[in-house]
Parts: structure tokens; sequence; C-alpha cells
């Protein structure tokens, strides 16, 4: 008898054991947010940590934005440091910074959009952003105030919406300091940085460009296993982790306020030094597509492509549009006429106020159509709300009708 109890009782441990196992297998497959679970995916594939929420799904780039990245390609950009130095002391108050850029169409298009240009970010502040250049090449930013100790400072050319171009040449990495030099309050001048990048502006039901840019990150994928920083994107309840310094377009936002974190890890999934590698990017989507820039559209035609992608063809086209102008200015030509048709019958007093009731419709008129043509023209726009070549061809027809309408109106 006590051998059979000495034989039972171990048996009955271990089918508890293995129940117990495998209550501790399920549960850690159902845990919410398993971050341990990132690691042991595929490299070259992005992993979500919540497969229900729908935020953080990857589109292609609009059609437009191919096109003008294509042909910014040809473009090597080259940014230089002029002044004030690196690692120079500043005074106090507003200050100028000058860079000498080469070989990067700077240019913002009135009624396309933002086109090729410079961004500079200081610390964690508002990107600045510059659309010209003298005729050396040569941008001049002024610069907020510095506040005591030191500052973490970033150059990079970028595409419309703000994609850095990734060549090593195209993007500066400095510190300058007030008062005195706080070395402390900066991470190592050879650690890993972090910089998240916001779009100029973004459009209504249109992929949301998400950017970011890596300084002194370690080259990594250079043989098996060699994986030495992660980047996790966290937005609406739904988290991703990268290993590729890649862009993202991400389709599926509301309008109204969105916030996205990007935090820089290390290879075994934590936090790599601070500051500057958990960030917060706000994502302001509006309610309306009007106004929205070019490169959020369908196919661009081939002026509306260079006018984007060449300074000189931007400029003839602003200067073209500021002919309608002086267009509209004949329309007070017929408060002119009115007073003089009225001389002959000043001597009747009844008869002044005919010619003044004449006049009120005739300006009513006038302002009305240059009221319908404003809205008109604010609303041309290379991106149509429903996003199909048909209306974008229509686009240019419109401007001409709405031209055309305040020269008959007088007549």
């Amino acid at each position: 008898m006590i051998c059979a109890r000495n034989l039972v009782m171990p048996r009955s441990l271990l089918s508890r054991c293995a129940a117990l196992a495998l209550c501790l297998v399920l549960l850690l497959l159902n845990a919410p947010g398993a971050e341990a679970a990132f690691w042991n995916r595929g490299r070259n594939s992005p992993t979500s940590s919540n497969t229900s929420a729908q935020a953080l799904q990857e589109v292609a780039p609009p059609a437009a934005a191919q096109q003008i990245a294509h042909v910014l390609s040809a473009h090597e950009p080259r940014l230089e440091l002029l002044s004030p130095a690196a690692d120079s002391l500043v005074p106090a108050g507003p200050w100028t910074l000058r860079l000498l850029v080469s070989d990067w169409p700077l240019l913002q298009s009135p009624s396309l959009g933002p086109g090729a240009h410079v961004v500079v970010q200081l610390d964690g502040e508002a990107p600045v952003r510059a659309f010209d250049a003298s005729a050396d090449g040569v941008v001049e930013l002024e610069m907020p105030a510095l506040t005591p100790g030191s500052h973490r400072l970033v150059a990079y050319a970028a595409l419309p919406w703000g994609e850095p171009v990734s060549a090593r040449q195209a993007k500066l990495n400095w510190r300058l300091h007030r008062g005195l030099r706080n070395q402390a309050a900066l991470p190592d001048e050879a650690a890993p940085q972090l910089v998240a990048i916001g779009a100029p502006s973004l459009a209504a039901t249109r992929p949301v460009p998400i950017n970011w840019l890596l300084l002194n990150a370690p080259l990594q994928h250079l043989r098996p296993d060699d994986e030495q920083w992660r980047l996790r994107l966290s937005l609406e309840g739904s988290s991703v982790v990268l290993d590729r310094a890649q862009p993202l377009w991400l389709s599926g936002l509301k309008p109204g306020e969105h916030f996205l974190q990007l935090d820089l890890l290390d290879a075994s999934g934590e936090l790599l030094g601070a500051p500057f590698n958990a960030l917060v990017l706000e994502l302001p989507v509006p309610s309306s597509r009007s106004g929205a820039p070019a490169f959020y559209g369908a196919e661009l035609n081939a002026s509306q492509l260079a006018e984007l992608s060449d300074p000189s063809v931007s400029a003839a086209a602003e200067s073209t549009e500021a002919t309608p102008a002086p267009d509209l200015n004949p329309e007070p030509e017929p408060k002119q006429k009115a007073p003089s048709a009225a001389v002959p019958s000043a001597s009747e007093p009844s008869a002044k106020p005919e010619p003044s009731d004449a006049e009120d419709p005739e300006i009513v008129i006038a302002a009305e159509s240059s009221t319908d043509a404003t809205p008109e023209d604010a609303a041309i726009s290379p991106i149509p709300d429903r996003g199909d070549r048909q209306a974008e061809d229509t686009a240019a027809p419109e401007l001409t009708d709405v031209e055309a309408t305040p020269e008959e109106s007088p007549s």
C-alpha cells in the first residue's frame, strides 16, 4: 500500500504541473501588447502589437508625391553651415542662421503648395522651413533667442511633404550654446538620436506621411542577426516596431487631432537613451481638403510637375497668377459713367435719385461677381475633391471662366 501511494502522488503532481504550464502559455499568448513578440518576427516587415486597431495601415504614397520624388531624385542636395559656427556661443536675443544649399530647387508654388525646401529644427521645437535662397544659394533664417545652456540643431533637405533626403551630405547636426556650455543636457554627440518630422500640412481623407530622422544610428543587417536599434511607433492604440529608416504613409485617420509617439529602442527593446529618443508628434487632420497641397492628389500634368520642381517655372506661374487682378480694375468704370449721365437731369430735383438707384445695382453686381470669383479661385487646386484626373484637367478651364465673367458683367 505504501508503494502504491508513493507511485500515485508523483503522477498527480505531474498532471497538475502540466495543467499549470498550459495555463501560463495561454496567458502569455493572450497578453495585450506583449512586446517580447516583436523580436521574434521577421526583420523586413513591420509588426503590430494590436491587430484590432486600424490606425497603423500602411498605404502607397499618392501618385503626385511619387512623381515629385522621382523628379527630385535627380538632384544631390548638399548643406553647409556658414554661421554661427558649430559649438559656438550665441549672444542673447534673436540671431540669424546662414546655410549654403547646393543642388536643391527651393520653391513654394502659390497654387500647388510647398515644393523642395530646407528644414531647421532647434531641440524639440517646431520646424522652421525655408523655401527660397539668394542667388548664390545662401539661406538666411531668423531664429528665436536661445535659453541659457546648450542646444541641438538639425538641418536637412526635405521633399515637399517633409521627408528628409537620405544622403549624408543633405543633413547637418551641430550644437550651439548661450552663456555656458551644458553638455549634460544633451546626449553624447556620437549616440543615436531621433528627430520627429511633421508634414507642412495634412489633407482630409488622404494618406498621412510619417517621417523621422535617425542621427548616428549604426548600420545593421550587414550580417545575420545584426540588430542594434528599433523604432516603435504608437498611434490610436496601435503600435508597430520597425528596424529600417524608411518613411511611411498611413491611412485611416479621421479629421481632428492625433498624436504619434516615437520611441528609439535598443536591440533588447529598451529605450535607447534620453533626451530626444522618446518624442510625440501631433498630426492635425483637417475636415476639408480645400487648399491641400498638390502632392496629395492624383497624377500631375507636365506643367504642374515643372512648377513643383523648377524654381524658374514656379516664379513665372506666380507672376501670371498676379495678372488677373488688374483685369478686375475696369469694373469701377460704370461708377464714373453714371454721374455723367445724371448731369443733364440735375435741374430736376426728382431726377437726381434715379441715377443713384441705377448705380447701386451696378455696384452690387460688380461686388457679387468679385466675391463669387474669390472662392472659385481658392477652390482651384490640382487636388480635386474626387481625386480623379478628369477633375484635375478641368481645373485650368475654370480659371479662365472666372476671369471672363467680370469682363462680361459690366457690358
